[in-house]
């Protein structure tokens, strides 16, 4: 998830395919953001004179509340156990405390002047917050929300204006980002002291470890690689024009970083160190979070029809597909001519923002047709084109927002009135029976030319299809 501050809106990134999959309107400036460990929840500061937290449901990717905190909303962090939230407050000098279930600010801290990176440490104990104005962090104790400390990352090579702060995964250790020094700050967690600090000869805007521990990557003019055992640039990796933020998928293979001035996001392959991708967003992207969506719980399939329109009779009607039977069993088919197309409606327990890929197959999973997708409300509607008559068909959406999967297989037999997967004297009998007739619930599969009306030209259709079935 990635917060474009000149653009309004949060680009959705499939870290897989490192393709940009949806964008999601947010308003305002949107600056920092963060993901809740569960991977359901993204929470996204935007600043402004009324500063807020919008939060967005990352299973539908659609904004469902926003927050109100302090001005000047710049970053926020989530604790490890997902009940708060700590967003800083740049311009009012303060950090609101969000309850994750109520989402009620239910503390606001003074900290130090033009609060800007904030993080919990991995215990949950207490959060630091850097303050670029004042060249000090804030300790943050989370039990009382109360400021414990307050540590100066200047004097002997001097550190100024502490834009970001991270927490090593293991060991007492954190990195502060001083912007306007190039250099970063090591702090002793225990102590909450300053260690030391290490010049890197340019721009120090933010910084991820890996879940390993061993190394940092620190968004400057390029993504600097740290050794964090010693504490020493090892490496550097060139992304696109002005690195701002970053973050590491939870498997620690990439490295993902944002290009404020090329609106761009570099993927970089940590085994390699090189550039692997390199994604379009929006205008400015600043603040990065990633989601581990294997948590977040997939789109349920409520059910899937056959839909088509019946001419005269002014109505859809609807041949039911039942998605548990597998391609070789018996499937339902759809008796009626294709005329512009199949269109299967899949319904699901939620909204669907992204319907991902679909694919047609035959059983023995190759291509048959084309199919398309598209998502409405809690729908996706695949319009099917080019399948030939007498073939089954698998159907398959994977990627539905982001994580969900869900098949349905059918059989096409033109005339299959009866619904038993071939035409025989059967079917030409059942058409006769309805002649004259006008579609309904109960007798369209009849309406083979799909006029809206049963008549001779049904039956002269099912005729000529009769001895046909499916293989």
């Amino acid at each position: 998830y990635v917060a474009n501050t000149n653009s309004g809106n949060v680009t959705v990134i499939n870290t897989a395919t490192r393709a940009a999959v949806a964008s999601i309107a947010v308003g305002g400036i949107p600056w920092g953001i963060a993901v809740n460990p569960a991977g359901t929840r993204a929470y996204v500061a935007l600043y402004g004179v009324s500063g807020s937290v919008v939060v967005i449901d990352t299973a539908t990717n659609l904004p469902v509340a926003t927050v109100a905190t302090g001005n000047g909303t710049r970053y926020v962090a989530v604790s490890p156990d997902g009940t708060r939230i700590y967003a800083s407050n740049f311009d009012a000098n303060s950090v609101s405390v969000i309850d994750a279930t109520s989402l009620a600010v239910v503390a606001t801290i003074t900290v130090g002047s033009q609060p800007s990176g904030i993080a919990v440490n991995p215990s949950g104990a207490f959060a630091y917050v850097t303050n670029e104005n004042s060249n000090t962090f804030s300790v943050i104790d989370t039990a009382t929300n109360t400021v414990i400390a307050t540590t100066s990352v200047g004097g002997t090579n001097v550190g100024e204006q502490p834009h970001a702060v991270a927490f090593h995964p293991t060991a007492a250790k954190a990195y502060v980002m001083n912007t306007n020094t190039n250099n970063f700050s090591v702090i002793n967690t225990t102590l909450h002291t300053r260690s030391l600090n290490r010049n890197l000869g340019d721009n120090t805007n933010a910084v991820v470890f890996h879940p390993s521990g061993n190394r940092a990557y620190i968004a400057a003019l390029n993504v600097m690689v740290i050794d964090t055992a010693t504490n020493n640039q090892v490496n550097f990796v060139n992304a696109g024009a002005g690195p701002r933020g970053i973050a590491v998928t939870p498997d620690g293979a990439t490295v993902f970083v944002t290009n404020r001035f090329d609106d761009t996001v570099s993927a970089i392959d940590t085994a390699t160190e090189a550039v692997v991708a390199t994604i379009p967003t929006g205008s400015f992207p600043e603040g990065i979070a990633i989601a581990s969506l294997a948590q977040v719980s997939a789109p349920v399939l409520q059910g899937v029809v056959s839909r088509k329109f019946h001419g005269t009779a002014g109505d859809f009607f609807d041949v039911i597909i039942d998605p548990g039977i597998a391609i070789g069993g018996p499937v339902n088919t759809e008796p009626r001519a294709a005329g512009s197309g199949v269109r299967l409606i899949f319904t699901f327990d939620r909204a669907i923002t992204l319907p991902g890929t679909v694919t047609s197959t035959d059983g023995a999973g190759n291509p048959v047709g084309s199919a398309a997708a598209v998502a409405s409300g809690n729908t996706v509607t695949v319009t099917l084109t080019g399948v030939p008559n007498n073939q089954r068909v698998k159907v398959a959406l994977s990627g539905l927002n982001g994580n969900g999967v869900a098949s349905a297989s059918m059989g096409f037999v033109l005339g299959d009135v009866g619904s038993n997967r071939s035409v025989s004297s059967r079917d030409i009998s059942a058409t006769k029976a309805r002649r004259n007739a006008t579609a309904n619930n109960s007798n369209f599969r009849a309406d083979i030319d799909l006029s809206g009306r049963i008549d001779a030209a049904d039956v002269t259709m099912v005729k000529a299809k009769s001895g046909s079935r499916l293989p």
